[in-house]
């Protein structure tokens, strides 16, 4: 019987890093995972990894890939020895933003200024 197919954990959504680790689980039985990642001009990344990558619950592999901005969709598939290749999992989308913290996308919470004390209270008090 082959394997069921692995589920991607990350990346999803906008991510601000080029090189982003690939995070699923692992599936009973797997011995290989295959990897293939796609981008707006086609075929990006296809890479086998063992096993070993996973631990507990989860499997990271980072193809060391240098992604420009755009939109990326991935895939992983797992092979057993016992039942040969799982189906592929569905596509895991993600868009890559370089920009994203220093456009403003998301604050840096170190230069937030500090609440002001409740109304009444006296600071220090």
């Amino acid at each position: 019987i082959p394997p069921v197919a692995p589920t991607q954990v990350a990346p999803m959504g906008m991510i601000d890093s080029g090189s982003p680790s690939f995070i699923f689980n692992p599936v009973a039985g797997g011995d290989w995972y295959y990897i293939w990642v796609a981008g707006p001009n086609g075929h990006v990344a296809d890479v086998w990894y063992q096993e070993s990558v996973c631990a507990g619950n989860f499997c990271v592999v980072n193809p060391g890939l240098n992604l420009p901005d755009g939109q990326y969709r991935w895939w992983v598939q797992a092979w057993s020895s016992a039942g040969g290749y799982s189906p592929w999992s569905g596509a895991a989308v993600f868009d890559v933003s370089a920009n994203l913290i220093e456009g403003g996308g998301i604050p840096d919470i170190s230069v937030l200024p500090e609440a002001p004390a409740p109304e009444g209270t006296e600071e220090g008090s």
